[in-house]
C-alpha cells in the first residue's frame, strides 16, 4: 500500500502544473512591483586584479583614503600570500598543524616587518610582483634570516630526546 501512495504521488507532482515561478515565489508579500531603482551614478573603472600587478586596488581607492607608507591591505595581502606558501611548506615537512600555523605567522611577519623596517614600499612591491627567485634577493635574504629565527625559538621548546620534526 505505501509503495502505491508513494506512486501515485510521484505521477501527481510531476504532471500537475505549477503556476509560480521561482522568482515570483520569493519575492515576500511586500514586494514593490513598481520600484525603479534610480540610474547609477559614473563609478570608477574597476581594474583587472587577476592581472600582473596585485596592486592594481590602490587605483580605485576613495580620494580621502588614509595614504601611508606600507598600507594595511598590502601588508595584510603579502601575509596571505606568505601564509598559504609557508603552510605547504611546513606541510611537505611534515610539521604539525598547530606549529606549522605559528610558524608560518612568525615567519611572515618577519619578513614583512624586515622589508618595512629596511626597504621603502616601492622595493617591496616590485619585488613581490617578480616571478623568480633571481628577481627577489632581498625575499630571499629574509626568508632565510626569519626562517633562521623561527627554527632557533621552535628549538627552545623542544624536550630533550623528542624526535619530532619542526
Amino acid at each position: 500500500m505505501k509503495k502505491f501512495i508513494i506512486a501515485i504521488s510521484c505521477i501527481l507532482m510531476t504532471v500537475t502544473p505549477v503556476s509560480l515561478t521561482y522568482a515570483d515565489s520569493h519575492k515576500g508579500p511586500d514586494y514593490d512591483y513598481d520600484f525603479a531603482p534610480e540610474p547609477k551614478q559614473e563609478q570608477k573603472k574597476v581594474p583587472n586584479l587577476k592581472g600582473r600587478n596585485p596592486f592594481e586596488w590602490q587605483k580605485i581607492l576613495p580620494t580621502d583614503y588614509p595614504k601611508v607608507e606600507y598600507p594595511t591591505a598590502m601588508i595584510g595581502q603579502f601575509m596571505n600570500f606568505c601564509g598559504t606558501i609557508m603552510m605547504q611548506r611546513f606541510q611537505y615537512e611534515n610539521v604539525q598543524p598547530q606549529i606549522a600555523q605559528a610558524s608560518s605567522g612568525f615567519v611572515c611577519s618577519c619578513i614583512m616587518d624586515s622589508y618595512r623596517e629596511n626597504n621603502a614600499q616601492a622595493e617591496f612591491q616590485f619585488e613581490f610582483t617578480r616571478a623568480t627567485a633571481k628577481e627577489v634577493p632581498l625575499f630571499t635574504e629574509y626568508l632565510n634570516k626569519c626562517s633562521s629565527m623561527n627554527a632557533q625559538t621552535l628549538s627552545l621548546f623542544k624536550r630533550p630526546n623528542q624526535q619530532t620534526s619542526f
